[in-house]
């Protein structure tokens, strides 16, 4: 169907929104100004990168004949991302805590030592839980989701996971905003509560979108855009009533009922205006998400140390400041990303051309010399 530069325009925008998320409660000092918007913002990110992905995935496999090998490199890339920055995170966390145990003047050993044993069990294959790698979740759920997408898309009840996804959805909010009425007491911010109904819904999309289009296209563009405000609404009234009024807060606010209508007329909008951001550097931002996500929380860790070692906590406070660190965070993350992304591919070249090239001549060389000498 061609470049839908209108998703990446929107990622650029979400991803924005998720690194001034977590700029503002990584360890926050939070202000009230701040507190309300964390409660009040429509939570529409992460579920839209869910169902971005699945809609992505299905487009790829109903094209290609060789599915099961697309599956297997893609979920090849998502793996390899996640276990490459998660083991440097885990480095970072390791050098900072000796770094803090030098400077108070304790036991570099004893704070290794403590580190080891804080270190997370095999639930990190899973949940993707972490220190400051904590956002690398998201892979994980990503992960596990494509790959129980793919099983239902190989035996072709695509429609079923979007039935059973759906339900466990909604069964899902009561671990997460819903807590205030009965508490789930599990962690549903997963792939299996989730993660698994966007990338299904996206995949349903796609593979049912030569059926779907007419409608959208009847459609116009200034109802899907009330629509997405109307969900916006409606989201801070749900959230007022299952958070504030009802306390729930027990398994974290992730997601809400209406995050389903809040992302699908967004999604759909964007399917409609698919040149939305063309020719823009919003769309060129987007196609490289998955860079500032992995980074960007390293940026934010050495902001706030920065801040702690200078004695500027108060400013994290400051709605202001905030918006301004995270405008920073952003730009530097995703020219660092680029860098380290070139810098590794001019690696790899060199690795697997460059040197046995090298190797080549030389043996080619003492080959040379060894048959003159034998002469």
């Amino acid at each position: 169907m061609g470049r839908i530069y209108s998703i990446d325009s929107m990622k650029c925008i979400a991803i924005l929104i998720v690194v001034y998320f977590h700029t503002v409660t990584f360890n926050a000092a939070q202000s009230e100004e701040i507190s309300f918007s964390l409660l009040a913002f429509p939570r529409f990110v992460i579920p839209y990168f869910f169902i971005v992905s699945g809609f992505l995935f299905g487009e790829k496999v109903k094209t290609n004949l060789k599915k099961f090998n697309y599956f297997k490199s893609y979920t090849f890339n998502l793996i390899r991302l996640f276990v490459g920055w998660y083991i440097f995170y885990l480095f970072y966390d390791l050098v900072i805590g000796i770094v803090f145990a030098l400077v108070r003047g304790n036991s570099v050993k004893a704070a290794a030592v403590d580190y080891i044993k804080s270190l997370p069990d095999l639930s990190v294959i899973y949940y993707g839980v972490g220190d400051t790698a904590y956002h690398l979740w998201f892979l994980t759920a990503l992960i596990w989701s494509i790959g129980i997408l793919f099983l239902f898309i190989s035996i072709n009840k695509l429609h079923l996971l979007l039935f059973i996804s759906f339900v466990l959805n909604l069964l899902g909010l009561f671990g997460q905003t819903y807590s205030g009425i009965f508490h789930l007491p599990i962690d549903t911010r997963d792939a299996l509560f989730f993660g698994v109904f966007y990338v299904s819904l996206g995949s349903y999309i796609s593979k049912h979108f030569e059926r779907i289009k007419p409608i959208i296209d009847k459609v116009k563009s200034m109802t899907l855009l009330y629509l997405f405000l109307f969900s916006c609404v409606l989201q801070m009234i749900e959230s007022y009533v299952t958070v504030k009024m009802l306390n729930g807060t027990q398994g974290g606010i992730g997601y809400y009922l209406s995050t389903i209508p809040l992302t699908v007329s967004l999604f759909t909008l964007l399917l409609k205006n698919k040149n939305f951001g063309k020719s823009t550097i919003m769309a060129s931002i987007g196609a490289n998400t998955f860079g500032i996500y992995v980074t960007h929380i390293l940026f934010i860790s050495m902001s706030y140390l920065t801040l702690h070692f200078f004695d500027l906590q108060k400013l994290r406070s400051h709605l202001v400041f905030n918006l301004v660190l995270t405008l920073i965070i952003f730009i530097v993350s995703h020219y660092y990303y680029l860098v380290a992304q070139n810098f590794s591919n001019g690696l790899r070249y060199v690795i697997m051309k460059e040197i046995p090239s090298i190797f080549k001549v030389m043996i080619l060389k003492i080959l040379r010399y060894r048959n003159r000498f034998q002469a």
